[in-house]
């Protein structure tokens, strides 16, 4: 039986599965992955970039005049992925800010089902 210092963790288990793959497939993995990563990283900055500007020109406003601002579209235009993003400034923004966050999540969600 082993013990919980003998129980390998999730990442020795990925490890040794990955260990098994031919080495070209494990080079196109990698490869895929980092793509990934930058394209989110890329994503990422551009969202909040448009995030803060669009708080700068809307901080005064509520309601449906948050989404009456072109650098809303803008937000809304990257589409589901940013969801991720927007959820996250739920938990790190003040609360202050979160309807106005919560209005970014509902033009994301409704573009999503056009």
């Amino acid at each position: 039986m082993l013990t919980s210092t003998q129980t390998p963790n999730a990442a020795s288990q990925i490890m040794a599965l990955f260990m098994t793959i031919p080495f070209d497939e494990q080079s196109r993995l990698i490869s895929s992955l980092n793509t990934e990563h930058e394209r989110t990283a890329g994503l990422r900055e551009r969202f909040e970039t448009l995030y803060e500007q669009w708080w700068r020109e809307t901080c005064v406003y509520s309601g449906r005049n948050l989404a009456m601002n072109p650098t809303y579209y803008k937000i809304v235009e990257l589409g589901s992925k940013i969801i991720k993003f927007i959820d996250e400034l739920m938990l790190t923004e003040p609360t202050y800010k979160h309807r106005h966050i919560q209005w970014l999540r509902l033009g994301v969600c409704q573009k999503q089902t056009k």
